[in-house]
């Protein structure tokens, strides 16, 4: 769920050619299985190549010995206050992927034009909060 972080990647990786469209890309799945939706991709397309950044920068982040053990930390606390397992684990895994982010965001900010994305979030942050 480090939406933000993969489209800075994206940025990182790519370079100029990194359009919102490639960015979009970087994002795409997480937000898909978050809403159990298959986007399949166009090949050759930018949209295609920022799920392939996605894709990639997932297989060496989830690697990481620090994410592992920043996860395995957060799991056991969460388990020692009753969470089960699995909730415990995609608590750990999830919450370690939504801080990361909001550690970025500013940086996230500076080096691409997302305020579509921006906007959208504070409006459902803005609704959440009138509830």
């Amino acid at each position: 769920m480090n939406i933000l972080s993969h489209a800075l990647v994206a940025y990182i990786a790519v370079g100029q050619r990194c359009t919102l469209e490639v960015a979009a890309g970087s994002m795409l799945s997480d937000m898909a299985n978050a809403a159990s939706v298959d986007f399949p991709e166009a090949a050759g397309s930018d949209l295609a190549l920022g799920m392939r950044t996605h894709v990639i920068a997932d297989s060496i982040f989830h690697a990481d010995r620090a994410f592992v053990s920043c996860c395995v930390s957060m799991r056991r606390l969460l388990e020692s206050e009753s969470m089960s397992r699995g909730g415990s684990r995609a608590c750990a895994h999830v919450g370690f992927e939504l801080l990361l982010d909001g550690i970025i965001e500013p940086e996230v900010r500076k080096a691409l034009d997302l305020s579509i994305v921006f906007e959208t979030l504070e409006g459902i942050e803005n609704s959440a909060q009138v509830l």
